[in-house]
């Protein structure tokens, strides 16, 4: 998902509510209910009062951002059944089992002062893995 400013999140759902406000006002109550008379006088009051209501709408949005911050969608977790997971290669099994032995047999090796890097360990475990292939 890419992330969009606080004032692109605001113009998107105010041309959205834009839309549908005028979507509800000239189709429903104008031409399906005949609620309103079609001439150009109700058209610009309508949008008078639907640019007032937009402001509005725009403001309050503004003010609720900055107090909340703009909402991102939520990741859901997935309980992995252990019967649907995918199962571990040879190398990643072999890697499960020596890492342990591997780190502390470096670690004893190395200079004081150094510290180890999980790249070394990593490093190592493939050496050992191509010795027993190779």
């Amino acid at each position: 998902m890419t992330k969009i400013s606080q004032a692109e999140y605001i113009k998107t759902i105010v041309m959205k509510v834009r839309s549908q406000m005028q979507h509800i006002i000239y189709e429903n109550m104008v031409k399906e209910l005949d609620m309103l008379p079609d001439t150009h006088d109700t058209r610009r009051v309508v949008e008078r009062l639907m640019d007032d209501s937009i402001f509005n709408l725009s403001n309050e949005l503004s003010i609720y951002i900055e107090e909340t911050g703009v909402p991102r969608k939520k990741r859901e977790n997935k309980d992995v059944d252990s019967s649907t997971k995918k199962k571990s290669n040879a190398y990643v099994e072999f890697c499960k089992v020596h890492r342990s032995k591997v780190s502390s047999q470096m670690k004893n090796e190395m200079k004081t002062g150094n510290t180890l890097k999980a790249s070394d360990v990593t490093k190592r475990l493939s050496e050992m893995w191509n010795e027993l292939n190779g």
